[in-house]
């Protein structure tokens, strides 16, 4: 062996370690840049940190399962499902799993209400009909007069 060929080697490890580093460095930077979601107090929580919450907080209420899903300005931002969709058989849930809204569309649809409360666009001291820009349809007037 000349005295080029142990410097050669050096040189080709050399390399490798800091390939093996740039790896290392790529992979830190990926997980630096994990997507946070912005609470309402303005906070952020991480993704693994919401999961986790959703995963200890179901458990400890003995939730059979659920989904949960965070839309911020109209953008979906996370959504998780935990436990089974069904006890016998078992099934899972999971994202896709399609659900019934039930009575959940009341909370919704009340909270959409007092934005619009709040953005000066709705008046709770008038009729709903009295304030929109075309009259209800005839069905929906037929049903006021419940």
């Amino acid at each position: 062996m000349s005295k080029e060929q142990p410097a050669r080697a050096l040189r080709i490890t050399g390399m490798k370690t800091r390939g093996a580093f740039g790896m290392v460095v790529c992979f830190a930077s990926v997980i630096a840049a994990e997507p946070a979601i912005r609470r309402l107090d303005g906070s952020k929580i991480t993704v693994r940190e919401a999961e986790a919450f959703a995963q200890k907080t179901l458990t400890e209420a003995h939730v059979t399962g659920a989904q949960i899903a965070i839309v911020d300005q109209g953008r979906l931002v996370w959504s998780y499902a935990f436990g089974l969709r069904r006890l016998d058989p078992k099934l899972p849930f999971d994202r896709e799993t399609t659900l019934w809204a039930t009575s959940i569309t009341k909370g919704v649809f009340a909270t959409y209400a007092m934005q619009l409360v709040e953005q000066g666009k709705l008046s709770l001291d008038r009729p709903v009909a009295e304030q929109l820009d075309q009259p209800l349809s005839p069905i929906a007037r037929s049903l006021q007069s419940w």
